[in-house]
């Protein structure tokens, strides 16, 4: 969506978007800011990942496993990338409706993740090749983003 405001005496026009603000005057922009939209809204629940998981790969996993895998996912965000100590795994008993910690559109990782363990677990590796591949993609541009907004990816080491 996008919002433009005029000053009728002046040559100052000020155009604001779901994510950038900028401020022209006389045509040119002379102020530009990034609005970081991190809300519960764009945080992605346990329910929302399984979910996912099970109607882009139907599998016979029990959500007990598939929430290890999640552990494991979650696990390393908080230590690898932000330092943090993991002392709250989800399990079977966790509130489905938990939101975990990687905002979208990062947390597409979760889901990629699960479903490369589900394609190990049944020896298919090829399609696991490509799933880790994506969850390395979203791991990676999330230690990006971390990096960018000041909170540096702790222990995140890219030797590329």
């Amino acid at each position: 969506m996008i919002k433009k405001s005029a000053d009728r005496n002046s040559k100052e026009k000020i155009i604001v978007c779901d994510s950038v603000s900028a401020v022209y005057f006389g045509g040119n922009a002379v102020f530009v800011q990034k609005h970081n939209r991190r809300t519960e809204d764009n945080i992605m629940t346990i329910n929302e990942i399984l979910s996912q998981v099970d109607s882009e790969k139907p599998n016979e996993y029990t959500t007990e496993q598939k929430l290890i895998w999640l552990n494991e996912a979650e696990s390393a965000v908080c230590v690898d990338l932000r330092g943090e100590v993991y002392d709250s795994p989800v399990t079977v008993n966790s509130p489905q409706t938990a939101a975990l910690s990687v905002p979208e559109p990062y947390a597409k990782m979760y889901t990629a993740y699960v479903k490369a363990q589900i394609d190990a677990a049944n020896e298919d590796y090829d399609s696991y090749n490509q799933n880790i591949a994506v969850y390395n993609t979203y791991y990676q541009r999330y230690a990006d983003y971390l990096v960018r907004h000041g909170r540096q990816a702790w222990n995140f080491r890219n030797f590329m």
